[in-house]
């Protein structure tokens, strides 16, 4: 990666010194241009002085006349006259006089094969046959008695001039003239700054490879020299200190905390089930758990709190002037963001971490490490035994019958139908009722989950036939990946008169991950008459595309965007996005989590037609709902909600 960006920054730099060139011959060449028309103007000027003695006094003395010299003396002069102009340096030399209304040419220079050609020899010729547009300011030379330059064009070419005002030994008054074409004078300028420009481009062309050899010599040596210095003092997976590099770094700190007296506190975490990720599910995947873990840790801790890798599985964070009124919430922090992994990551693998932060009290830095680490481990080996013991109390309870399925209500406004969701529920004899959250991750991780699975699915068909409603049941990723017990569910359907009223609950990771395999199982409950909901979504992947290529019936939008529909615009256009597609692709979506009537209006607004939450009701026992049915409890409440969602609600008073 260095030696690519530095590869980038170097032809960056030739496209520069290209660019720099490139102004550089036109800088030059404007200045030449501004030399050579001073140079040529120094040679217009000297060919036309001289004119009078390159044709002789006997040339002058005759009054110009036309009939002064005959063709072969005209011939004569003139192109001898053209060699004394090559000699100056200017194409043209010429003497210009006025005859009555005209002005003619009374000698004009050229080479022996081309005078010929010109008429009269190029003597007595009219200014205005060779399409001359200088008319103008030659008249006004005439009455000059400076030098004039001018810009001049006839028949043959363009030209860089000179008119000499002139006065011949007879008092005849003459311009001296003197031409140099402007392709000649381009060609010149041009090749004066190829004189300067091409030993520059030279230097250039052999000083810019010697360059880049230079510069990547520098450059490798430069990454040479970081990835050593990398290689000594970080952990090559994870980017943070390794153990010796930590160590040496810890040292410091303790010394300067104890000379200073200064606070100084470690914070300590470690993965628990490094170990067997790696042995089941291979190294890969317990890199990556290291990975996550040191993102989660930089995303909570300060830039200046380094981090080194202590053991292979455990990470300590150096907390110099720590404030430990902060450790609650970096703990809830750190909770919250693994439980998020565990949750919604793809692979299916789950991360345990344990963490303390450990104060220094002026100790040695090998016994400050080992107290450190006898209170992480006490810490695993307690919450260790915690876990296995309501895995244990789990087991129990299946046996036991402690586990009940109860339904809560989603209710179609505009059909005004009910249908239920069976949520289960773990009836503790000591504890009570023990939350789904601290009971459903521990039965997932020991695969009881198939267990609880049954039972919800053995109640949920009985709770069909009594009911004759729809009943939609959670699938676990871990149950939905278990082959075996995957055939169990659709053999249970099978030998079912009402598996066409149970549907099943799938989240977003589960239908992705093994997408392939997934689609197969989502035909085979088709095919005994269930269907499959996606639920929790926008959380997870949130790609509409994945809906268009699965056969699903239903859509459940997690609580999180319901929560602030009425203030989020971005959720409002999710939501509208769902809806939208469930009609094209003909799949019900149900809002989940809905608690107050103007959530309710704002979603009816944007086509929604399906709820449930808690203000339609929670989840209750079979008996509860049957009653409710019966009485018609629900189709009061639907009727009632409809009623006041049609009614506007109150003006809202904004205060600026």
């Amino acid at each position: 990666m260095m030696y690519s960006k530095n590869t980038i920054l170097y032809s960056w730099h030739i496209k520069v010194v290209v660019v720099g060139l490139i102004l550089q011959f036109f800088l030059l060449l404007h200045m030449q241009y501004k030399t050579t028309i001073e140079e040529v103007d120094r040679r217009l000027y000297v060919g036309a002085y001289n004119i009078k003695y390159y044709l002789g006094e006997d040339f002058i003395n005759k009054d110009l006349g036309k009939n002064s010299l005959s063709a072969a003396e005209t011939f004569e002069k003139f192109t001898s006259l053209h060699e004394k102009g090559r000699e100056v340096g200017v194409d043209y030399l010429y003497l210009l006089i006025r005859d009555r209304d005209e002005i003619v040419y009374a000698a004009l220079s050229d080479k022996p094969q081309e005078i010929g050609e010109v008429k009269n020899n190029g003597f007595w010729l009219s200014l205005t046959e060779t399409g001359d547009d200088s008319l103008e300011e030659t008249l006004k030379a005439f009455d000059s008695h400076k030098p004039v330059y001018l810009g001049s064009s006839d028949m043959w070419d363009s030209y860089r001039s000179i008119y000499l005002p002139q006065i011949s030994l007879d008092g005849v008054k003459y311009l001296a003239g003197a031409d140099v074409t402007i392709s000649n004078l381009k060609r010149e300028v041009l090749l004066k700054t190829l004189r300067i420009f091409l030993p520059f481009l030279l230097l250039f062309i052999i000083l810019i490879p010697l360059g880049r050899f230079l510069a990547r010599s520098f450059w490798e040596r430069e990454r040479l020299e970081n990835h050593i210095d990398h290689l000594n003092k970080k952990d090559l997976l994870t980017g943070v200190y390794n153990r010796k590099q930590g160590l040496q770094l810890l040292s410091h700190y303790l010394n300067r905390s104890h000379s200073n007296d200064r606070f100084f506190s470690v914070f300590l975490v470690g993965i628990d089930n490094l170990d067997s990720i790696n042995k089941n599910l291979g190294m890969k995947a317990g890199d990556n758990l290291l990975i996550i873990l040191i993102n989660i840790l930089r995303s909570v801790f300060r830039k200046s709190d380094n981090i080194m890798r202590l053991e292979g599985n455990k990470f300590l964070v150096m907390l110099e002037d720590f404030d430990s009124a902060s450790l609650e919430h970096i703990n809830k922090t750190i909770t919250q963001r693994v439980d998020y992994f565990n949750k919604h990551n793809k692979n299916n693998y789950f991360m345990k971490v344990n963490y303390i932060l450990h104060e220094y009290h002026g100790e040695k830095t090998r016994d400050f490490l080992e107290s450190a680490l006898l209170e992480l481990r006490y810490l695993k080996d307690n919450r260790n035994s915690e876990e296995r013991k309501m895995q244990t109390d789990i087991l129990k309870g299946i046996r036991q019958k402690e586990f009940k399925t109860y339904f809560q209500p989603k209710v179609d406004l505009e059909r005004e139908e009910v249908s239920f969701e069976a949520l289960v529920r773990w009836l503790h004899p000591i504890k009570g009722i023990i939350s789904p959250n601290k009971f459903i991750p521990l039965a997932e991780r020991s695969s009881v989950i198939n267990e609880i699975t049954k039972i919800v699915l053995e109640d949920s068909l009985r709770a069909a036939e009594i009911l004759g409603r729809r009943i939609s049941i959670n699938l676990s990723p871990i149950s939905l990946d278990n082959n075996d017990f995957f055939e169990e569910i659709l053999e249970t359907l099978k030998n079912s008169e009402f598996s066409n009223l149970i549907s099943f609950e799938i989240t977003e990771r589960s239908a992705i991950n093994n997408f392939e395999e997934t689609l197969v199982k989502i035909r085979s409950l088709n095919k005994v008459g269930s269907f499959v909901s996606i639920d929790d979504f926008g959380i997870g992947y949130s790609s509409l595309s994945y809906l268009d290529m699965l056969p699903v019936r239903e859509v459940k939008i997690d609580k999180l965007f319901i929560e602030s529909i009425s203030i989020s615009k971005i959720n409002s256009l999710i939501v509208k996005a769902v809806v939208d597609m469930g009609r094209v692709k003909n799949f019900k979506v149900t809002c989940e989590g809905v608690e107050t009537l103007e959530q309710i209006r704002v979603l009816s607004h944007l086509g929604c037609r399906i709820f449930q939450g808690y203000f339609f009701g929670k989840a209750e026992k079979l008996s509860v709902v049957a009653q409710n049915l019966s009485s018609q409890v629900y189709l009061k409440k639907i009727r009632n909600i409809k009623l006041m969602s049609t009614k506007k609600p109150p003006l809202k008073v904004v205060n600026d």
